[in-house]
């Protein structure tokens, strides 16, 4: 799966995640974005590892959110791992994705919700980060998902409330991913 599939995937059923939301709940929140994820690494073949306190099943401990394992044979390594961070502080933000710096994985997956105006000095950070870095992974790719203003779960959801992904390569070159608005109805649509 690659970046670009991986964020359509998850702009594409963000909707039925926040179904089972109670209002404003963002603990709740980021258990049933990671329940999705626990989910789809299941179904693309992958044993997934996690905390206790992200999934209520799942194999347990390990340094992210939830990571998915590739486990066949003399194939061995992580296809993606996750951390969410909602209503952190920049420095606490940071600390998160170092975690993922650190892991060799295919597709490392960060998922924000931050103010629109941090957005910009947060991205630099990371791609910053990435290019300073003295251990890269060729191949490796970052999405950084943002849900500016602060996303708040139902019914808090308004007209025009955005959602927008970054793609972050290996060298730290920063390129965004399509935006995805909610309409009247909830419902997702993508900009143009």
């Amino acid at each position: 799966m690659t970046v670009e599939e991986l964020y359509t995937n998850f702009c594409d059923n963000f909707k039925g995640i926040c179904k089972s939301t109670p209002d404003t709940d963002h603990e709740e929140l980021c258990r049933n974005i990671n329940n999705y994820f626990y989910n789809l690494g299941l179904d693309n073949n992958c044993a997934v590892y996690t905390k206790p306190h992200v999934v209520k099943q799942g194999k347990q401990g390990f340094l992210v959110d939830l990571c998915w394992a590739q486990e066949k044979g003399d194939d061995y390594g992580l296809e993606l791992a996750l951390e969410s961070e909602w209503g952190s502080s920049k420095s606490q933000i940071m600390d998160d994705f170092y975690k993922l710096m650190v892991l060799k994985a295919f597709i490392k997956l960060m998922i924000i919700g931050r103010f629109q105006q941090e957005i910009n000095s947060l991205l630099e950070a990371m791609s910053k980060t990435i290019q300073n870095s003295s251990v890269k992974y060729p191949g490796e790719e970052y999405l950084i998902v943002f849900f500016p203003d602060g996303y708040k779960p139902k019914p808090n959801i308004k007209k025009g409330q955005i959602f927008v992904g970054y793609k972050i390569s290996f060298q730290g070159k920063l390129q965004p991913l399509k935006p995805y608005f909610l309409n009247n109805n909830s419902n997702f649509h993508t900009a143009y």
